[in-house]
């Protein structure tokens, strides 16, 4: 947790958007979590899923409005908030928010194949470096998380544009080489588009997309290969994360 709450308070630091309150000391009651943000109804407008699977209502909901769509009616967050009641009567308990940062949210996992890889704007155009390093199922929502690194202007307020891709296609993969066949893992493609933000300072950012059924994934597999280009090396890598280690529990 003390992890989650450094790399955290590094990406308020990065891209924060802050609502009418922000985190004011180290002494004061706030938590810090990534969590989910679900659409909700004209009397409960949203409300939150935390990765634990813990379901709170939001007490301030007139000071902040996730920025849903028609294709996305949940969005993942990083949270500061304060417990207000640690009981609800319908929910698992209430909260306060005070700050949040975005986190870029698929709301589904990209299928590419032929002229997703070949055309003129294919993924083999997204070169910007990202490298993965830390990776974690988020089962309550079915989400899969990436913390990725990359280099970027800290003048850039927005989400990163990052996308992750399983391969239909590895014959027109740019990353076909680093396949292996039938080792056991499940390999998903990471793709980086910096050219609204390129820049030298090296920054940290989440990465969720959402993955129905998250949990077979890990039954049938012994673990996920992510590909991507190294953003220090600036060449093709292969980041392995096994379901045996703590990494992906």
């Amino acid at each position: 947790m003390k992890k989650l709450f450094y790399i955290a308070m590094a990406l308020f630091a990065a891209v924060g958007i802050n609502t009418s309150c922000g985190v004011e000391s180290e002494d004061s009651n706030v938590f810090v979590s990534i969590a989910t943000v679900v659409d909700g109804t004209s009397s409960i407008p949203y409300y939150v899923v935390f990765d634990d699977g813990k379901e709170a209502y939001v007490t301030n909901t007139n000071e902040w409005s996730p920025s849903f769509s028609e294709t996305k009616t949940e969005l993942r967050y990083v949270l500061a908030y304060e417990v207000v009641n640690e009981t609800s009567s319908i929910f698992d308990m209430e909260i306060k928010i005070v700050e949040i940062t975005p986190i870029n949210t698929q709301s589904s996992l990209i299928f590419a194949s032929g002229e997703d890889y070949t055309s003129e704007t294919g993924w083999q155009t997204y070169t910007s470096g990202a490298s993965v390093s830390t990776c974690f199922f988020s089962p309550a929502r079915d989400y899969i998380t990436l913390v990725v690194l990359f280099y970027g202007s800290y003048s850039y307020t927005s989400v990163p544009k990052m996308y992750l891709v399983r391969s239909n296609d590895i014959e027109n993969s740019p990353y076909k080489d680093l396949y292996t066949a039938d080792d056991g893992y499940y390999y998903l493609e990471l793709y980086h588009n910096d050219s609204d933000y390129a820049g030298t300072q090296q920054l940290s950012t989440y990465l969720s997309c959402k993955i129905p059924g998250v949990e077979a994934i890990k039954a049938q597999y012994n673990g996920l290969k992510i590909l991507a280009i190294n953003h220090s090396t600036n060449r093709p890598e292969v980041y392995t994360f096994n379901f045996t280690t703590e990494e992906l529990q």
